[in-house]
């Protein structure tokens, strides 16, 4: 539901206000980016949550589909295209979404 909300209201929306350059529209293609590569059926309750070092729980990573990670890779390639464009190759949002990108790509083989 947060995925379709996400493409075919949110995201038209604020590309027509923002343009797609706009850190909050990078922002948004980056959460749905995380939602098609994790699993929305997912919750806290779930067994398969893990709990970190700190004893923090956080969600074990399971894929809807192939092509959702397909998708979720093709998404975090633009938006850190876009913002080595925007902001250039060393500032601190390029970088982060540069080590998202690396994660999934991880997470993809």
């Amino acid at each position: 539901e947060a995925k379709s909300l996400t493409r075919d209201q949110l995201l038209p929306a604020a590309r027509q206000s923002l343009g797609a350059d706009h850190d909050l529209m990078l922002k948004i293609y980056q959460n749905l980016a995380v939602a098609l590569r994790d699993n929305p059926k997912r919750t806290r309750g779930d067994p398969r949550w893990n709990q970190d070092s700190r004893g923090v729980s956080r969600p074990a990573f399971d894929f809807n589909t192939e092509n959702d990670l397909r998708e979720a890779l093709t998404i975090m390639q633009d938006v850190v295209q876009r913002r080595r464009r925007v902001y250039g190759p060393t500032h601190p949002s390029t970088l982060s979404a540069q080590g998202m990108l690396s994660r999934f790509r991880i997470i993809s083989t």
